[in-house]
């Protein structure tokens, strides 16, 4: 609620309680909140690569003339491509920038990993 200056939560219970709506709360434990950011830092990476080889794809020469060659050859528009998220991996064996490069939410979650 922007105009009530609240956080989702807050406003949910502000809400509940207007309108006499229990809610059940329950605490979240130390190990579903580092599930949580687990999975969400998954989601983050997977973001970065998806856009790492969006980029290879659509803004390098050998990714305009192998990448979307291969798909255009298969019936696939580009403006189709660019939508749904489609990538193409490098013919090279290039891979993802080194970790230092990546954004720094990444790489703060990412090294707790190993």
């Amino acid at each position: 609620m922007e105009l009530e200056h609240m956080e989702f939560p807050e406003a949910i219970r502000y809400l509940a309680k207007k309108y006499g709506i229990q809610l059940e709360e329950t605490e979240v434990s130390q190990e579903v909140r580092q599930e949580q950011q687990y999975q969400e830092s998954l989601f983050l990476v997977n973001e970065f690569a998806k856009k790492y080889y969006q980029d290879q794809l659509f803004n390098t020469d050998l990714g305009k003339s192998v990448g979307l060659n291969y798909f255009r050859e298969r019936g696939f528009r580009e403006e189709i491509l660019k939508n749904s998220g489609w990538d193409s991996l490098p013919t090279r064996r290039t891979r993802l920038p080194s970790a230092p490069l990546m954004p720094a939410t990444i790489w703060t979650y990412s090294k707790s990993w190993a």
